[in-house]
């Protein structure tokens, strides 16, 4: 297995040459399933709500068997994801992982609503676990003081 290199190709099939108990640290951002067929007319502009066939019927259990069999019993896990997909993530770190936390990433300037119909979408969700129960000793956090360990960051710049 190459170290450092960028392989663009389906995580899956990339995934499956992967040693067993090789990776310290997963952070994804999967498909969120938000698409929509049908685009939006606003103020005579089309707002394109479909992005691809990609973000379509997404299932995460596959990937989420895979990156289980690559990490190594510490290692951990970050998933970003939408509101809905919450209880997927989860469930499963909760029954197959050991579920540590759910993040929140508050943006201080999110995408507009094309309506006055709901409310803005500032939040964006990270579900954290590690592989095996038993191992959080192991984990490493680099923090000044508990005091500034918070599971929220408040960022309009979209990095974390």
């Amino acid at each position: 297995m190459e170290l450092n290199k960028i392989a663009c190709m389906d995580c899956l099939k990339y995934l499956k040459q992967i040693p067993d108990n090789f990776v310290d640290l997963v952070v994804t951002d999967p498909p969120y399933n938000v698409s929509q067929k049908q685009n939006l007319k606003f103020n005579g502009r089309i707002i394109k709500k479909n992005f691809g066939d990609w973000d379509f019927g997404f299932d995460p259990t596959p990937i989420l068997a895979e990156l289980r069999r690559v990490l190594k019993p510490a290692g951990q896990i970050y998933v970003f994801c939408g509101t809905q997909q919450i209880p997927i993530y989860m469930q499963e770190f909760i029954d197959k992982w050991f579920f540590r936390n759910l993040l929140v990433w508050y943006k201080t300037n999110p995408p507009p609503r094309m309506s006055k119909t709901n409310f803005l979408f500032a939040n964006e969700y990270i579900v954290y676990a590690i592989k095996e129960k038993g191992k959080p000793s192991l984990s490493t956090f680099n923090f000044s003081s508990q005091s500034t360990m918070h599971n929220t960051s408040e960022r309009n710049d979209y990095e974390i």
